[in-house]
């Protein structure tokens, strides 16, 4: 599994758990719905800021996020 992937796995098994939609999680993170859906679908990579601003509004390190 190559960074993005496991980076796009992460991020839906955290918000999964932590009971967050789609379109939650976008909108408290300051994101459009499209642009977290093309990282969860893979079709973009997130920057180190976006995953910064996911990790806080999710609360967990951005570790969390990256980690295998």
């Amino acid at each position: 599994m190559d960074a993005t992937e496991r980076i796009r796995t992460n991020i839906i098994r955290i918000r999964k758990a932590k009971g967050y939609t789609q379109e939650r999680l976008a909108y408290e993170s300051g994101m459009s719905k499209g642009h977290l859906s093309e990282i969860e679908s893979g079709k973009k990579s997130p920057t180190i800021t976006t995953l910064a601003k996911l990790a806080d509004t999710l609360e967990v390190d951005i570790s969390k996020l990256t980690s295998k």
